[in-house]
């Protein structure tokens, strides 16, 4: 909760050798517009950034797990990709994003938790890939990449 409910900070750049950002970090920082990741960073924690005002989201490749809620309600994203390295993707992590409208899966992580984005928003992955099964399973709306 280092910086939770800081209704001025609007963007931040994090120490180059941090490698997690724990729970509720940022939670309700609704000005926090936008935040310079570290590569190296492995861990995004539960409601890290809970309802924070990001407009857009980098993440580096370093990046391994995006725990439960870690962006809940972020009402500003419209399109996240994720890296390639994450490793589990915990239950909410956009969920309750409004705008979200795309978030790009270009690999199968080992885990996908449940409800990780809106109804409203879609998924886009490979035809056939692990994600492909889940937004199925899930009845989540997919858009191919070709």
């Amino acid at each position: 909760s280092a910086f939770y409910e800081c209704t001025r900070l609007e963007s931040i750049q994090l120490p180059p050798k941090l490698t997690e950002i724990g729970d509720w970090a940022f939670r309700r920082c609704r000005e926090l517009k936008h935040v310079k990741f570290p590569k190296g960073l492995k861990t995004i924690g539960m409601k890290a950034f809970y309802f924070c005002g990001l407009e857009n989201l980098t993440l580096p490749d370093t990046v391994e797990v995006l725990d439960e809620k870690a962006f809940f309600k972020c009402m500003y994203l419209t399109e996240v990709t994720l890296p390639e390295s994450i490793r589990r993707i915990e239950k909410w992590v956009f969920h309750g994003c409004g705008r979200l409208q795309i978030l790009e899966i270009r690999h199968d992580p080992e885990y996908i938790g449940e409800w990780i984005i809106n109804r409203a928003a879609r998924i886009r992955c490979y035809r056939g890939s692990k994600v492909d099964t889940y937004c199925q399973e899930s009845g989540f709306t997919v858009e191919y990449i070709e």
